[in-house]
């Protein structure tokens, strides 16, 4: 029942967004729309045919009501409308440094010839592929469908390449006392070098630069305290500073870094068409690749 209200909740507001860009009712022409669009009805019968369907309930993993939500998003946000052949034959079974990945079938081809630039191949203990699910990112889940549900983006060790807000960002390199490369018009190469050195440092700066900060924060306090407006601004900064690097993911960059990613790989993917996600709005995504051509 919860998966379902929260399904409908992300629905409704998806479904708005669309609105607003003018999406009207389609037939399908392999999978792509062609002509107008189908209503969220005639998209809800769509689902409830293709459900029955093992490899499309196999590909999903969720219920009936799930699907019929995600399923328009394909239809409204990506143009496809035939879903069910979609997940099933463009999405494929790409081996890949030991995991079989359900992705695009480009992807699958880019993922090949990336491996065999690896030689020796790392060792990875966990690799992502197809979802069928909206955005999620540091600041919750969005009503827009994620490339992981279209079988183009993979996430490599989630747990040990994490997913840096601006904020947190911003701290690093203000404790790293270093620049981030983090646009994509830099190589992977340079971006996987400027972050492996803030990594670094910050582990390094990290205890000295927050009981510096401290220290400054309540000299502030004290000014604030007399009518210093400009004190009072300044001490509120240091303290969201203070708590974006005391916060849960640059705690445990202290412990265990935030980049765990083999350099050659970073390389070797982007080499082969997959970028390495460091440029989103909402931050660096350092596990997360994706191949932008696809669709």
């Amino acid at each position: 029942m919860a998966r379902t209200l929260v399904a409908q909740g992300v629905r409704t507001l998806g479904l708005t967004l669309v609105l607003l860009f003018g999406v009207a009712s389609a037939h399908a022409e392999g999978y792509r729309c062609v002509g107008e669009r189908p209503t969220v009805d005639e998209s809800d019968a769509a689902a409830a045919v293709e459900w029955k369907r093992a490899a499309v309930r196999g590909r999903v993993g969720k219920d009936l009501g799930y699907y019929k939500t995600l399923r328009y998003y394909y239809v409204a946000q990506r143009g496809i409308c035939d879903v069910g052949t979609y997940l099933t034959e463009r999405v494929v079974l790409a081996p890949f440094l030991g995991f079989t990945l359900r992705v695009h079938q480009d992807v699958a081809e880019a993922l090949r010839r990336a491996e065999g630039r690896l030689v020796p191949a790392p060792k990875v203990r966990r690799i992502g592929s197809l979802q069928v699910r909206t955005i999620r990112g540091p600041f919750g889940r969005s009503p827009w469908l994620s490339n992981h549900a279209l079988g183009t983006a993979i996430d490599i060790e989630p747990g040990r390449n994490l997913y840096l807000s601006p904020d947190e960002l911003e701290v690093l390199s203000e404790v790293s006392g270093l620049e981030l490369l983090l646009n994509v018009d830099h190589d992977a190469g340079a971006r996987w070098d400027s972050l492996d050195r803030a990594q670094s440092a910050f582990v390094a700066k990290v205890g000295p630069w927050r009981r510096a900060q401290s220290r400054r924060a309540r000299e502030l306090q004290r000014l604030a305290r007399k009518g210093d407006a400009g004190a009072a601004q300044e001490r509120d900064q240091i303290r969201a500073a203070l708590k974006t690097a005391g916060g849960r993911k640059l705690r445990a960059a202290r412990r265990k870094g935030f980049l765990n990613l083999p350099r050659a790989l970073v390389v070797a993917l982007e080499a082969e068409g997959m970028t390495w996600c460091t440029d989103f709005v909402s931050g660096a995504d350092l596990m997360h690749f994706e191949m932008r051509t696809a669709l």
